[in-house]
């Protein structure tokens, strides 16, 4: 054995070391990827959960704050004028004019549990049920699109009503 070096330090204990490390570093790898999939998974259910709860209390700024700060949010619903992209401000005042239409609003989720979740996109469907003032009560879906900005945070990207298809019996 050569001068100066620790037994251990032997040919076989290098290979060793080297084959732990690659495989520490392997685990450090992939253990986070699949950990993030699920924060992701679980911020965007926040969001989602934050934003319904706010549709279905009526509150136009609890909606709005889920937005991208200085982005758009795309809204079509079936009691508005005109939809569109609208900034925050903009959708905050035309939200607060849609509820102000409405009332007894109930929301449940229909979303089907099958529904391939993008990296960049979560979508959640509901059924919509509300009274608008002076009319008979509708129900419809209300599709909530969420748009990831980087770092596992969501926003709101589109708010989208449809009339609801009748069953054929």
């Amino acid at each position: 054995m050569p001068l100066g070096r620790a037994p251990c330090c032997t040919r076989r204990s290098a290979r060793a070391r080297r084959a732990a490390r690659l495989l520490l570093a392997l685990l450090f790898v992939a253990l986070p990827a699949t950990g993030a999939r699920a924060d992701a998974r679980s911020s965007s259910d926040g969001v989602l959960r934050r934003v319904s709860q706010a549709w279905a209390k009526e509150n136009a700024a609890g909606v709005t704050g889920a937005m991208r700060p200085g982005g758009t949010v795309k809204l079509d619903l079936l009691l508005l004028d005109r939809g569109g992209a609208f900034q925050r401000s903009q959708a905050e005042r035309t939200l607060r004019v849609y509820f102000g239409k409405v009332s007894r609003v109930r929301l449940k989720d229909v979303t089907p549990r099958n529904r391939q979740a993008s990296a960049r996109y979560r979508i959640a469907t509901y059924e919509y049920a509300y009274k608008p003032q002076g009319r008979n009560p509708v129900v419809s879906l209300l599709t909530i699109t969420l748009r990831s900005g980087g770092s596992d945070r969501w926003y709101v990207d589109e708010i989208r009503e449809r009339q609801k298809r009748r069953s054929r019996r």
